[in-house]
């Protein structure tokens, strides 16, 4: 199973279309926060598609969770933007969190950097930002999951 997985376009929901077209066989979408309104619009553009997203903290009182547990082909995720476990200064409250929570893999935004890390049996992936980075050229993230096998993930230029 492929899920495309992307972070922090701060409204520009353009940039969310290129990555979505680009990626016409894949069903599943997961935005880690600061979409900033953008993904209304996205999911009313791309009604056959499913988007799951969390809350940033840019994104004042959206609809969105601070956090989502999902599982796919048996792997158990925990998906959030990062700001409330200080993604920015350590991931250990993130995987401390990911542990207490049962999750093997760990997806976080919020530092626009893209962050490929495994501890203690737990994938930390941040996909970095597909429209503002921090340095080097927007990223997004492409996790493929296969049951009872590992992850791989990947990054993909927008």
């Amino acid at each position: 199973m492929q899920i495309i997985v992307l972070s922090d376009n701060h409204g520009r929901s353009s940039v969310v279309e290129r990555i979505v077209d680009a990626h016409p066989g894949c069903d599943t979408y997961l935005h880690l926060g600061d979409s900033q309104g953008g993904m209304a619009h996205i999911q009313e553009l791309y009604p056959n598609k499913t988007f799951y997203c969390v809350r940033g903290n840019c994104d004042g009182s959206c609809d969105y969770p601070d956090e989502l547990e999902l599982t796919f082909q048996g792997h158990h995720l925990l998906a959030v933007h990062g700001h409330q476990q200080g993604v920015k200064y350590s991931l250990s409250a993130l995987l401390a969190e990911g542990r207490r929570r049962g999750a093997d893999i760990c997806l976080f935004g919020h530092t626009h950097q893209p962050c490929q890390q495994y501890q203690d049996g737990i994938y930390l992936l941040n996909p970095g930002s597909c429209a503002r980075p921090a340095q080097g050229r927007p990223t997004y993230g492409v996790l493929d999951i296969r049951r009872d096998q590992g992850v791989l993930f990947s990054l993909a230029e927008v």
